[in-house]
């Protein structure tokens, strides 16, 4: 009689459970779909199998899909994937992230940064705290920066930024060991950067990548085309651009700084 009740007990635990998810079932057994555009001997494809190679490696055998290039589909595609748990990361082009997330075109404000460096400075210290939340609004957790560039390496004007991505339901769920190789998996020591910026300027003449932009324009003229720029981002452009400012001067207080006198011990 006990064994009769113990099965109606889980029959009745199977029915109002019901099955579990596709994201809830790609955690429990370790898995997790990748869609990037990626074509086939690119930077980009390297890029992302060293992806897959660290996270299998820092989780010990991470079971991951990889579907890229065509495989990936549209932008609209993967972003349709992701809610519907059918992928788990995915890779958005600087375009396709600025139409999901306005406030992004602020990054593309004419002469915003005045190097290279400067640049990556202040994606990483600062715009991605300042970009998290819009994603998360999305529905998305943002993992860090994809293609991030000038948008004409020659002339340096204006920059772009494309994003990598992850369901946030799904990442929400990840052990927080886990939460951190996947932020750091794509463009762990820079890596990505250095091989998607090489290959873009492959074939050009080399670009100085302390240099400020090559077409300089008067101070003002710059400052009224950056508001311009934040005007029709709209939202929270006005804040991140404050923000971003903000880093700037953080740089320039960084490059500043005098570096610390190397003490010599003489030899005993």
């Amino acid at each position: 009689m006990r064994r009769l009740s113990l099965i109606a007990v889980a029959a009745l635990c199977l029915a109002a459970c019901g099955s579990p998810s596709p994201q809830e079932d790609a955690i429990s057994h370790h898995e997790a779909t990748i869609e990037a555009p990626a074509a086939s001997g690119s930077a980009d494809e390297a890029n992302w199998q060293r992806f897959a190679d660290n996270v299998q490696v820092w989780t010990h055998g991470y079971k991951l899909t990889m579907r890229l290039g065509r495989e990936a589909g549209t932008p609209e595609q993967r972003l349709a994937d992701l809610h519907a748990g059918k992928a788990q990361v995915a890779a958005l082009e600087p375009k396709a992230a600025a139409a999901l997330v306005p406030e992004l075109s602020v990054l593309s404000a004419p002469q915003l940064f005045d190097s290279q460096a400067e640049a990556d400075f202040v994606l990483d210290d600062t715009a991605l705290q300042q970009f998290q939340p819009l994603f998360v609004n999305k529905g998305l957790r943002l993992l860090g920066w994809y293609d991030d560039d000038w948008a004409d390496p020659a002339t340096r004007d204006s920059y772009q930024a494309g994003v990598v991505v992850a369901d946030n339901a799904w990442f929400e769920r990840l052990p927080p060991k886990e939460r951190d190789i996947f932020r750091q998996a794509y463009g762990s020591a820079g890596e990505a950067r250095k091989a998607s910026r090489a290959a873009r300027r492959q074939g050009q003449s080399p670009v100085d990548a302390t240099a400020g932009p090559a077409r300089p324009a008067a101070e003002d003229d710059v400052a009224a085309l950056q508001q311009q720029a934040v005007a029709k981002a709209g939202g929270q452009a006005s804040q991140i651009y404050d923000a971003i400012r903000q880093a700037k001067l953080r740089f320039m207080a960084q490059e500043e700084s005098p570096a610390a006198p190397v003490t010599t011990l003489p030899n005993p």
